[in-house]
């Protein structure tokens, strides 16, 4: 617990709770529906699709966002944060070169309980951390629920 509070205070230290992208001078991470003219911006800016940037490779897609959620599970587990019951809509935003440039969330009403700052620094936190694999000619996003822990079963091939 104290190393969650550690990393949501380095977080808010060095900016307010939703950082700024210094290159846009826009949220890294927001809450969906508060930042209307935000989110317009970067819908438009960001107009491919994980699954276009996949080249319409559905499979492909899926296992980049579930590697991708995964991963954001082995880090709140190595910096104590708690995932487990989390519900929300997620709308993330990537660079040309899989780096996380922007996410947009809102918690779902049957999620858990939890601080929104808390959530938005661990997740500005992980976006520090974690690159997806995956380049593409355009940057592209992705919407979608999520719900933790991510229970994943790997199709055999």
């Amino acid at each position: 617990m104290r190393t969650v509070l550690i990393v949501c205070l380095l977080a808010a230290l060095t900016s307010p709770v939703f950082a700024q992208d210094n290159a846009q001078a826009l949220p890294k991470v927001f809450i969906l529906g508060e930042e209307e003219k935000l989110y317009e911006t970067l819908t438009k800016t960001y107009s491919e699709t994980l699954l276009s940037a996949c080249d319409g490779n559905m499979e492909l897609a899926v296992e980049k966002w579930l590697g991708m959620m995964q991963e954001m599970e082995a880090y709140a587990k190595k910096i104590r944060y708690e995932l487990r019951g989390i519900k929300l809509w997620m709308h993330v935003f990537w660079d040309t070169d899989g780096a996380i440039k922007h996410i947009g969330f809102r918690l779902r009403p049957d999620s858990r309980n939890v601080r929104q700052e808390e959530l938005a620094a661990f997740l500005v936190s992980f976006m520090g951390k974690y690159k997806l694999p995956l380049t593409h000619s355009t940057k592209y996003a992705h919407y979608v629920g999520v719900t933790f822990p991510t229970f994943v079963e790997r199709l055999e091939k």
